[in-house]
């Protein structure tokens, strides 16, 4: 069976023209590409593709993906021999396969889909606004915890938990008034 990308690997081999396609002024030349642009970087990548990059991609993901078995395998061994060391190795060596893997697939996507400043400018306009969201429900994840640990001091009177309870409201509400308030502060700045 073929996959995917043998048949878009084939199919850019037979057919260059539908890779790249050359830039036309309105006055029927061909545009000189400096290299300075974002087109000319991404008719590159573009024209790179049809001569190998799927197969470094290829051997990109199953390279991680014998790290990440070799991460498996070593918590197993930490498991069976009972030695941290190893059980952190593999804990570290997954984690890392993991974000490679997702940067091997993301990175692609993100230059490609970067066509001028203001792709790079929305980018980073919804990244800002996601961090906000993403604090910001933290935040009220935290005060209902707060919450929770002022019931259970209220229940049996443990000081420890009126300790938590105060330091979880005052992190959630100093972490909810920065996200909401950070990112004017330093559009302003």
């Amino acid at each position: 069976m073929i996959s995917l990308d043998q048949l878009v690997f084939n199919a850019a081999k037979l057919d260059p023209n539908k890779i790249v396609k050359e830039p036309i002024t309105e006055n029927g030349q061909l545009k000189v590409n400096d290299g300075n642009d974002i087109d000319g970087i991404i008719d590159k990548l573009t024209a790179f593709s049809g001569s190998g990059t799927l197969n470094v991609m290829d051997w990109g993901v199953k390279a991680i993906t014998v790290l990440f078995i070799l991460g498996v395998l070593l918590m197993i061994m930490s498991i069976i021999f009972k030695n941290g060391q190893w059980q952190k190795w593999g804990q570290s060596t997954m984690l890392w396969s993991f974000l490679a893997m997702l940067a091997l697939r993301a990175i692609p996507l993100i230059i490609l889909s970067v066509r001028s400043g203001m792709d790079v400018n929305e980018a980073f306009t919804a990244l800002i606004s996601s961090l906000t969201q993403i604090a910001i429900f933290l935040g009220v994840i935290g005060v209902l915890l707060s919450l929770l640990f002022k019931f259970a001091y209220k229940l049996i009177e443990h000081p420890e938990y009126h300790r938590w309870s105060k330091n979880v409201l005052n992190v959630s509400i100093i972490m909810m008034f920065f996200a909401m308030i950070g990112p004017f502060v330093f559009g302003i700045l």
